[in-house]
C-alpha cells in the first residue's frame, strides 16, 4: 500500500523542535552575590538559549538553615546541570551550605554537571587561602564535576568605586563563561553528541 508523500510532510511539520532542558542552581549569601550570579546566569541564556531551554532556582545560604527547605534545595540540586556558588570568600561557607553541596554532590553522576564558584574578597588572593574556594574545589573533585572558578578582589571601601570599576568587574565574569564555552562537552546534559 502506497502512502500518500504529503501525509508525511504535513506530519512531520507538526512535530516541533523541543530545546532540552538545561537547570541552573545559584546558592549565594547576600544580594550582591546574587546580581552576580544572576548576570552570569543571564549571559549563559543570551549565549545558548538557541540551543537550551533554561531553568533556575535561587536559595539564599540563611534558608538552608531550615532542614526542609535544605532537603528541597538538594533535590532541585541534584538534577541540575549547573550550580553556582556565589558568596563571599573571607568567611567559611555555613554548615548548612556545606551539608547542602555534599549531600548534592552524593546525588550527581560524575561527570554530569559542573559547579561555579563566584567569590569575592576584600582581603588580596596572595595574602589568604580562602576555605570556600578548597572547600567548593574538592566537593566538586569528590562529586566529578567540572570545577569553574571567578574570584573577585573587592576595594575595602565600596563608595570608592566608579562606574568603570564596576563595569571591569562585571565584564570579568565572561571568563568564567569563556572557559564553559571552549571546554569538551563531556555528556548529553551539556549538549555534546553521544
Amino acid at each position: 500500500m502506497n502512502q500518500d508523500p504529503t501525509v508525511e510532510v504535513e506530519a512531520s511539520n507538526d512535530i516541533e523542535e523541543t530545546k532540552p532542558a538545561f537547570d541552573v542552581v545559584v546558592i549565594y549569601d547576600d544580594t550582591s552575590a546574587a546580581r552576580r550570579a544572576m548576570k552570569f546566569f543571564s549571559e549563559l541564556v543570551r549565549e545558548f538559549g538557541d540551543e537550551f531551554e533554561f531553568h533556575r532556582e535561587l536559595w539564599r545560604f540563611d534558608w538552608l538553615e531550615s532542614p526542609k527547605i535544605r532537603a528541597a534545595a538538594v533535590l532541585e540540586s541534584s538534577v541540575a546541570d549547573l550550580l553556582i556558588v556565589s558568596a563571599q570568600c573571607d568567611a567559611d561557607l555555613p554548615a548548612p551550605v556545606k551539608d547542602w553541596l555534599n549531600r548534592c554532590i552524593a546525588e550527581k553522576t560524575p561527570g554530569s554537571a559542573g559547579l561555579v564558584a563566584m567569590l569575592e574578597s576584600q582581603r588580596s588572593w596572595n595574602d589568604m587561602r580562602c576555605r570556600t574556594r578548597q572547600f567548593l574545589q574538592s566537593a566538586a573533585n569528590r562529586g566529578g564535576l567540572d570545577f569553574f572558578l571567578h574570584e573577585v578582589d573587592l576595594p575595602g571601601v565600596m563608595p570608592e568605586l566608579t562606574s568603570k570599576d564596576v563595569q571591569e568587574r562585571a565584564n570579568t565574569i565572561s571568563v568564567v563563561l569563556e572557559g564553559i564555552l571552549q571546554r569538551n562537552k563531556p555528556s548529553h546534559r551539556w549538549g555534546g553528541n553521544e
